[in-house]
C-alpha cells in the first residue's frame, strides 16, 4: 500500500499549514488549529492512518476518508480554501495565500488560506488512482 506523508509546518489562529507528498509530488494542506482532538474544531492527531476512497454524503462524491481517528468520525481529505470550511478534515491546495475581502461571500477582512484546492485535490486523487493508502502525519 502506498504511503503518503503530511508534515505540518506551522499553525496559527487561521489554521494548521503543511505539505502532503506522494511519490515525487507535493501540495500544501490546510487544517484547523490543534484543539485537543475535539470533533469539528481540531485537526486530527499526528500518527498513521489508513485512507480509503469512498462516498461522502457531505460532498456528494467520493473522497478519501481518514479511518480510525480516535474519538472522531467523517474525517476526510477534500477541497476547501479557508479553515472556516473545515470540520476537522484536511484540505489540499497549491499555495498558501491571502484572500482579500469579497473573494468569498463570508469574508470581509483579509484571510489566510490555500488556493486552487479543487485542482490540487484532483491532482492528488489522480496520483493515487483512488487506491487506498497509509497517511503518516507528523509535525516539522
Amino acid at each position: 500500500m502506498e504511503t503518503v506523508t503530511l508534515v505540518r509546518q506551522f499553525a496559527d489562529d487561521t489554521g494548521t499549514y503543511g505539505t502532503i507528498s506522494v511519490n515525487d509530488r507535493s501540495w500544501v494542506t490546510l487544517e484547523l488549529p490543534w484543539r485537543d482532538n475535539e470533533p469539528n474544531v481540531s485537526c486530527i492527531p499526528t500518527g498513521k492512518y489508513n485512507c480509503t476512497f469512498r462516498f461522502s454524503p457531505a460532498h456528494n462524491r467520493n473522497v478519501y476518508h481518514i479511518e480510525d481517528v480516535p474519538n472522531r468520525s467523517n474525517c476526510e481529505i477534500h477541497a476547501a480554501n479557508l479553515s472556516s470550511q473545515l470540520l476537522g478534515c484536511i484540505a489540499i491546495g497549491r499555495t498558501i495565500c491571502i484572500f482579500n475581502p469579497g473573494a468569498f461571500k463570508d469574508i470581509d477582512v483579509p484571510v489566510k488560506g490555500i488556493n486552487d484546492s479543487k485542482i490540487a485535490l484532483a491532482e492528488f486523487e489522480s496520483e493515487l488512482l483512488t487506491q487506498p493508502f497509509v497517511l503518516v502525519i507528523s509535525n516539522a
